[in-house]
């Protein structure tokens, strides 16, 4: 954990200059670069409770929006610049998956957090346009589906307790395909929301196992 979280500061130090990101000295970040060092940001912010890592996952998501955006027809493309005259915009895994998945679950998740609704205005438009090349490639885009999945049936804990408390370390032992992790102020509780519904408050390690165990699920719409 700790190794981790200095290797994540390194690569801020290192290569978030000047308010931009580099993919390495003098080489601009591309679509890649951006997503998943914004993944491990939300990763450390799930992990530790620190804001530090959530302000700087949205600054990044901001500006790779600004940078990489489809303003036309929505989805990021790959570069902010055109490569021999053309732009790419991809979703297949090759092999690790795509950026543009990638991104929508954390868009998602960043709606969850700030409740900043154009984040999920973005991944819907994402899933929409992406949806028919994606129907024919199969397990070339299993992240795509993945990012669906995630649309319908993310999982919203809003952790009132200290990080290191035993009901937050629970929260984020739970075996849920996806999750975000809200901090908001200690009343020694966790609160689950799925969609639109939130359920009691959760006041006990136990209790959330059994939350767990329950699975609930929400329908789509």
């Amino acid at each position: 954990r700790e190794f981790a979280l200095k290797s994540l500061r390194r690569i801020l130090d290192e290569h978030y200059v000047s308010h931009g990101l580099f993919h390495t000295a003098n080489v601009k970040a591309v679509l890649d670069d951006y997503i998943f060092l914004i993944e491990a940001l939300i990763n450390g912010h799930e992990i530790t409770g620190d804001p530090f890592y959530m302000n700087h996952a949205v600054t990044l998501m901001n500006s790779c929006i600004e940078k990489f955006w489809d303003k036309e027809n929505g989805g990021f493309f790959d570069t902010d610049d055109e490569l021999v005259g053309v732009r790419l915009k991809t979703i297949e895994d090759v092999p690790h998956p795509s950026a543009n998945s990638v991104g929508i679950i954390l868009l998602l998740k960043l709606n969850s957090v700030t409740g900043e609704p154009k984040y999920r205005l973005l991944a819907e438009t994402a899933l929409e346009i992406f949806a028919v090349q994606t129907r024919d490639m199969g397990i070339h885009a299993g992240y795509y589906f993945c990012a669906l999945d995630a649309y319908f049936h993310m999982l919203r804990l809003d952790i009132r307790a200290h990080p290191a408390h035993p009901l937050a370390e629970t929260a984020r032992l739970l075996i849920y395909p996806y999750a975000s992790y809200r901090y908001e102020a200690d009343e020694g509780c966790v609160v689950p929301c799925l969609g639109n519904v939130c359920y009691e408050p959760v006041r006990s390690p136990e209790g959330l196992r059994d939350f767990s165990r329950k699975r609930p699920t929400v329908e789509p719409g």
